[in-house]
């Protein structure tokens, strides 16, 4: 079961880099609109928000898993 939850949350986290990349290709480009460009950003402080939070969480879990394997030597 946690693999499968591990593997949800991997897939997450590639859509929303790949939705991320998405809205700064939007950004980049000349014709978008400044009330697009508002939007697209505030999105995208979203993402970050939304990814930093998943590398935190995983950097716990691998601080936990090394502690566990610490306590078993």
């Amino acid at each position: 079961m946690v693999k499968k939850d591990n593997q949800k949350s991997n897939i997450n986290f590639r859509e929303k880099k790949l939705e991320l990349d998405s809205i700064l290709s939007k950004l980049q480009q000349e014709d978008t609109d400044i009330d697009e460009a508002i939007e697209l950003y505030k999105s995208g402080q979203q993402i970050i928000a939304e990814l930093l939070d998943y590398l935190k969480h995983a950097e716990n879990s691998i601080t936990e898993i090394r502690s566990n394997l610490d306590k078993q030597k």
